[in-house]
């Protein structure tokens, strides 16, 4: 199955890796590699992480090692990356800004 990323998701994605690198030379790239591993595991078995948003019908897989989701939606020819978000933020959040993208 084909992968998308949204434009907003590739932000968020471009924020949390300047993040880390801002935090220490390299960890953007750790986040970035763990973040292409969960990717390729989304990509591979799209229905595997639970429904998160069940408005949206978008599912939501941790990053491992770091604070982050990913939020998607599974298409009939592509999963799609809606947002990448730190889990430290609140729910209300996230629903707030998942609006604005759909």
């Amino acid at each position: 199955m084909d992968l998308k990323i949204e434009p907003k998701a590739a932000e968020d994605i471009l924020a949390i890796y300047d993040y880390y690198e801002g935090i220490s030379e390299g960890l953007g790239d750790k986040f970035y590699s763990e973040f292409r591993a969960k990717l390729f595991l989304i990509r591979m078995f799209p229905k595997m992480y639970s429904v998160r948003r069940k408005l949206y019908n978008l599912r939501g897989a941790v990053v491992k090692n770091f604070p982050y989701i990913a939020l998607y939606h599974v298409g009939k020819d592509a999963v799609h990356i809606i947002a990448v978000f730190s889990c430290y933020q609140s729910p209300a959040h996230h629903k707030k800004e998942i609006r604005k993208r759909k």
